[in-house]
């Protein structure tokens, strides 16, 4: 994958590819800044535009069919319904639990940021076995 805003033709351009294969789940990992959202959001995007029957930002792409995306990377609370961050992840989490299928493509950034290791752990543990 590269990013449509760089011009890998040009020689002065230091565009470096993605190469990303999916097969089943990932866990993606790394420090941060380190690029692991963008390449959520790009894999989500070629998904996206690979199962709609147009071009992807890629010098080659296998795109399986994806029935719907869940794709969720930001952390927000919502004090008006009187829901903290971790209260609205959960409702998320939970629409993603009862909706997806085996054929949806399921990306969620930083599940349970803020709050302990173990509750992170739980969570991200009892996603991933149930997606």
């Amino acid at each position: 994958m590269v990013p449509y805003w760089m011009d890998p033709s040009q020689p002065a351009s230091k565009v470096v590819g993605n190469d990303i294969s999916i097969h089943e789940m990932v866990v993606l990992t790394g420090p941060n800044t380190a690029g692991k959202s963008t390449i959520m959001r790009s894999v989500c995007a070629v998904s996206l535009l690979g199962n709609c029957g147009l071009l992807v930002p890629a010098a080659a792409a296998i795109v399986p069919f994806q029935d719907s995306y869940f794709l969720r990377a930001a952390s927000y609370d919502s004090p008006a319904d009187g829901l903290s961050a971790f209260a609205v992840e959960m409702l998320d989490v939970s629409t993603i639990l009862r909706d997806a299928t085996p054929e949806t493509l399921v990306l969620v950034d930083e599940l349970g940021r803020g709050t302990a290791c173990w509750w992170t752990t739980a969570c991200w543990w009892t996603t991933a076995t149930r997606c």
